[in-house]
């Protein structure tokens, strides 16, 4: 069984709210930014983190490629470099 500990401190309220609002959009839990923060300090030995909502364009751009339509009309490639190719072109 894991041994818990709790964690208590005080911070701006409007910061906690603005920042729950943030990470229920990314589909987190407070505790679990916590424990994901703490994993990654642990990891790369300091503060590490770099986590974002996505912007607009990249809001739109997932939502294209989930769009059945594109799927079809899509490019398809047979290697890497042949998409590396298209890609320099």
């Amino acid at each position: 069984m894991t041994q818990e500990a709790r964690i208590s401190s005080r911070i701006n309220a409007d910061l906690k709210r603005e920042a729950d609002a943030i990470l229920a959009e990314i589909g987190m839990k407070p505790s679990q930014a916590i424990t994901l923060f703490y994993t990654q300090i642990v990891r790369q030995r300091g503060i590490p983190l770099s986590l974002k909502v996505p912007n607009v364009a990249l809001e739109d751009a997932m939502r294209e490629a989930r769009d059945p339509s594109f799927k079809k009309t899509a490019r398809r490639y047979a290697s890497v470099d042949a998409f590396m190719s298209d890609l320099d072109s």
